[in-house]
């Protein structure tokens, strides 16, 4: 058996691992944002009344932030394994959504993570890595 990979397998494989990034990327900038948010409320006079917003803002910054550098990590082709790191990321959202309200979700809730989802693919869009063109002189 050859040790040399083909092109192919290579591609394979560094799109398993900018999956893999973007799946803990998320999950890591998800954390990091919570807890910054509740540090902001935790300062404010009436905590409980700016939560929604704080909890959006948590959620469409984890969104932008995995697409984007997932996307920058993968380099062409990126855009799908921020895609299915999102996917995967709401997935789990959802479940705990569902499972923390017992059966029933708002529809609300389900709206968001539409907007998670939208929010990434433009983060990943924006970053994506693009060949420049190189002017001959």
């Amino acid at each position: 058996m050859s040790r040399a990979r083909t092109r192919g397998e290579r591609a394979q494989r560094s799109g398993a691992r900018a999956l893999i990034f973007g799946i803990i990327l998320c999950v890591a900038v998800f954390f990091l944002a919570a807890f910054i948010g509740a540090v902001i409320l935790s300062r404010t006079e009436n905590p409980t009344g700016h939560v929604g917003v704080c909890g959006m803002a948590v959620l469409f910054t984890t969104a932008a932030v995995c697409g984007f550098a997932t996307s920058r990590y993968k380099g062409e082709g990126g855009v799908m394994p921020a895609m299915l790191a999102s996917l995967f990321f709401v997935l789990v959202l959802l479940m705990v959504g569902l499972i923390g309200s017992s059966g029933k979700l708002p529809l609300v809730n389900v709206i968001n993570l539409i907007a998670f989802m939208i929010i990434s693919a433009l983060g990943a869009l924006l970053g994506r890595k693009r060949e420049r063109k190189r002017r001959r002189k």
